[in-house]
């Protein structure tokens, strides 16, 4: 009886020479874990310094929010690991790394520990927000208020009482 092939068995090559200038390595890997990932992280010379991530500077104003209110600063091709792993790499002129047809997105990167803390900030803020009953009657009036205007924020300032969560049943002879 012949054995079966598995996965992990090593691939037989009659002749290794016109495989030379394959990546062999990544066929191999790819073996142990065969399914497709999703965007390759991208690796900088300083491992686990900083958190990275791409923004579409197409968008008005995105570049000046990213940079200037949130902090990020942009990645330079020089601090790059390998810049082949950046699917679609453009240079800009100013060394940065970007892609896309027009070059508009482009890779920044914030302080690992900045970035973690601000994270904590949010949610901690949030949770606070979700926990006060005025902290949300508050985000439901300015929402209402911008969706329909003062009246509607005006009602539910002016609301007295409280709403419950269910489903109450009425009958027809309660109609």
């Amino acid at each position: 009886m012949a054995k079966t092939t598995t996965a992990t068995d090593p691939v037989p090559v009659a002749d290794p020479q016109p495989y030379a200038d394959l990546p062999i390595e990544v066929y191999e890997r790819r073996l142990l874990d065969p399914d497709p990932i999703g965007s390759t992280p991208i690796e900088l010379k300083t491992p686990g310094q900083w958190t990275c991530r791409w923004i579409n500077t197409g968008q008005d104003g995105r570049w000046s929010m990213v940079v200037h209110r949130l902090g990020y600063v942009p990645v330079k091709v020089s601090e790059l690991v390998d810049p082949r792993m950046v699917t679609g790499l453009v240079t800009s002129p100013d060394g940065m790394v970007t892609r896309g047809d027009r070059g508009q997105e482009v890779l920044v990167k914030m302080p690992k520990e900045y970035f973690e803390r601000i994270k904590l900030a949010q949610a901690e803020r949030l949770k606070g927000r979700m926990q006060s009953e005025q902290a949300q009657k508050e985000t439901l009036q300015h929402a209402l208020g911008a969706k329909f205007g003062d009246e509607a924020a005006s009602a539910v300032r002016e609301f007295k009482g409280s709403v419950l969560e269910g489903v109450d049943r009425v009958g027809p002879e309660e109609r």
